[in-house]
């Protein structure tokens, strides 16, 4: 692979948009974690992933048991 790989943790805070049908809106902020790789060629970012830890989103809305 050609260019560059650059690793970034990533943390975005969010708000209750009751974006996740049929998950109603539970009015509580959570912190959405996760990770985002770009891959740099000649300066310019010419590739990017990204991945959310979904559960840790599910736990934070209650969905799921927390860890311990």
């Amino acid at each position: 692979m050609q260019g560059v790989p650059y690793t970034l943790p990533a943390k975005a805070p969010s708000g209750p948009f009751g974006l996740l049908t049929p998950i109603p809106a539970t009015g509580k902020p959570i912190t959405v974690p996760g990770v985002v790789i770009f891959r740099v060629v000649e300066g310019n970012i010419v590739e990017d992933w990204s991945q959310t830890d979904n559960l840790s989103i599910m736990q934070q809305l209650g969905l799921l048991p927390g860890v311990g």
